[in-house]
């Protein structure tokens, strides 16, 4: 799965992926993005939605879904 991070190039990130039942699955930290784009392998886990969440500092955190089939 890729996330585009192309907003908070050259800024600390952290990402959080959810389960359905609320359970964080996946978190990291990025130091400083430097790449627009972030691959996550969600291969672990079976099909489902997630619930997708990118802050940085300074600015409002970011979610998303995904239905991962």
């Amino acid at each position: 799965m890729n996330i585009d991070l192309e907003d908070y190039e050259g800024r600390a990130v952290r990402i959080e992926i959810y389960s359905m039942l609320g359970q964080m699955v996946r978190f990291m930290e990025i130091d400083e993005v430097q790449a627009p784009v972030v691959q996550v392998d969600l291969s672990e886990y079976e099909a489902g939605a997630f619930l997708i969440r990118v802050s940085t500092e300074g600015a409002p955190s970011v979610t998303k879904w995904l239905d991962k089939k």
